[in-house]
């Protein structure tokens, strides 16, 4: 039966592996190894003192999948509008390719899909199937069954390639790409796909159509024929095609906001998560309203009520640091405010700090009034929108549409972020456009001082070094690889922090998101240990990905003088 098999892929499935226990996956178990050796904790010591670990609900978080599409061996009986005798016992499936193999794992049920990505992806396949559209399969080293569909057909001409679906989360409508790939010779044939289109737009007006909800439809061309682990090709076009009426976005191809996902990021959502003890917390962030928009060419993590933690953590430790002392100590000092607007403590410590480094002025703990005075003296320009005191300037790199470095704008005189996806720029100023703090949109002082530059990491610090020396705070969130060996070598130079000059007690802090471990152990070690430039304040992991062996580290950084 369809339900037997679906629960014998999803046995198959490595990403669901350690899906009924999260933090037995070897990295989470690796990762607060390592936070324990750095930390000096003692030996059964509950990790949520030195290196606490989030976990959110188990099921239902993907609300973004890319899944390969393939024609494999399929039933005699199976029937479509084709007279293809060949096409009749093939059939097109959608799933996942088995790690180090070009075999297909079909996923309609997946557990950790959003239903409404299964439940597009089980129509997606029906109507493939009937209207007898081609599967494109650029890989020729796969099953001996699969070889000979391609030789039978000329589904290795033309046909789709894979599919990426996107939820957004407050509609449940579901953004839908189909990337194909064109006969060189015959252009012709790919009026298969428009037919595809036609019927999924049909099928998403019938409000008796459960499963197909469109927010829209995108069509991206990738004619490359090697076989290449990348989805998208940069050079290949893009062309919308369908475009939900009720989201009311201006139609033109130079607008980001035209079939884009929006999506706000805070207040996060707290339900169903673990090891969050400071969860009310998270409502101070009701602040500031972000509208992000997220089309298909631009970087969207796919666990987003799962990452909204993540800012929403970095937002409460950057207000620990204006409501505290400036040097940035974390955790483990007596918290002495006479401000009764700053928000609320913590009830437990998130960490503790990296002491094999660390070297402490004790005399500080004794000036927290006056380090307090000063702290919201320092920064010489005054924030439009709001009468509280700022960290000055915030250095956002590997910054995508500003996911993270727009939901902190109100805690910083300037904010500059970055990165090299060319799609990125136009979606980060659509977005600040609506930018709004405490009710209000940005006044215009304010809202040039939030700006984008479409350039990678490595150039950003290497042609934009001032940007470093005087960014009070930098924020880096890079892909898994971790950090580009220049921004290491940067943020481990003897460069001096500019605001030192002006208030010695002052320090620059890194705020570091990482989603690959070992690249991440690899730049703790450089950064802390082997350049001496940098000390680890604390660390906590998010599973943003239940069943998969991954885990998310926050770590936040403190430059030393």
């Amino acid at each position: 039966s369809n339900s037997s098999s679906s629960s014998s892929n999803n046995n198959k499935d490595p990403s669901l592996k350690y899906l009924s226990n999260p933090k037995i996956a070897p990295t989470v178990r690796n990762a607060i190894k390592f936070f324990r050796e750095k930390t000096n904790a003692k030996a059964g010591t509950n990790h949520d003192t030195y290196f606490p670990v989030t976990i959110g609900p188990k099921l239902g978080w993907r609300t973004v999948a890319r899944l390969a599409v393939q024609q494999v061996p399929g039933n005699k009986n199976t029937t479509d509008r084709t007279t293809d005798s060949n096409r009749s016992t093939n059939k097109l499936r959608i799933g996942l390719f088995v790690p180090g193999s070009h075999e297909l794992l079909p996923v309609p049920d997946c557990p950790v899909h959003n239903r409404k990505i299964n439940g597009l992806v089980r129509v997606l396949e029906d109507e493939c199937n009937t209207l007898g559209i081609p599967a494109f399969d650029a890989s020729h080293d796969a099953s001996a069954a699969a070889m000979s569909i391609a030789a039978d057909s000329n589904d290795d001409k033309f046909g789709l390639r894979y599919i990426a679906i996107a939820i957004e989360r407050s509609t449940q409508k579901q953004q839908l790409v189909l990337v194909w790939k064109e006969d060189a010779t015959d252009k012709n044939k790919s009026k298969v796909l428009e037919d595809l289109i036609q019927r999924l737009v049909y099928l998403s007006k019938k409000k008796s159509h459960r499963d197909t909800l469109l927010h829209s439809i995108w069509v991206h061309y990738n004619n490359t024929w090697k076989h290449a682990n990348s989805i998208f090709d940069r050079a290949g076009r893009w062309e919308t095609r369908f475009v939900d009426s009720g989201i009311g976005t201006k139609k033109s191809d130079d607008d980001p906001l035209y079939g884009s996902i929006r999506e706000i990021m805070l207040p996060a959502k707290n339900d169903n998560y673990s090891n969050s003890s400071n969860n009310n917390n998270y409502s101070r962030s009701n602040k500031i309203h972000v509208p992000l928009y997220f089309p298909p060419q631009v970087f969207r993590q796919a666990n987003l009520d799962g990452f909204a933690k993540i800012i929403a953590r970095i937002r409460e430790w950057l207000q620990e640091q204006l409501s505290s002392k400036p040097s940035l100590n974390y955790g483990n000092k007596p918290q002495i405010s006479d401000d009764t607007t700053a928000p609320p403590k913590r009830n437990r410590r998130r960490g503790r700090r990296d002491t094999s480094n660390a070297n402490h002025n004790t005399q500080q703990e004794q000036e927290q009034e006056h380090l307090n005075t000063k702290m919201n003296s320092a920064a010489n320009v005054p924030n439009t929108n709001s009468t509280k005191a700022t960290l000055g300037h915030c250095l956002e790199l590997y910054g995508g549409v500003g996911t993270i470095g727009l939901n902190l704008a109100d805690l910083f005189v300037s904010i500059e972020s970055s990165d090299e996806n060319p799609f990125n720029e136009k979606c980060f100023h659509a977005a600040a456009d609506e930018l709004q703090i405490d009710g209000g949109s940005l006044r215009p002082s304010k809202r040039k001082q939030i700006t984008y530059t479409s350039k990678s990491a490595t150039d950003m610090v290497v042609e934009n070094l001032d940007s470093l020396r005087k960014a009070r705070i930098v924020v880096v969130d890079p892909p898994r690889k971790g950090l580009d060996l220049p921004v290491v070598e940067a943020l481990c130079s003897d460069y001096q922090y500019q605001q030192q000059r002006n208030n010695n007690e002052e320090e620059q802090a890194l705020v570091y998101v990482s989603c690959g471990f070992d690249s991440f152990r690899r730049d703790y070690r450089a950064l802390v240990e082997g350049s001496g430039k940098w000390t680890l304040d604390c660390a906590e992991g998010h599973v943003l990905f239940p069943g998969s062996d991954a885990i998310e580290t926050l770590a936040f950084f403190t430059r030393k003088k």
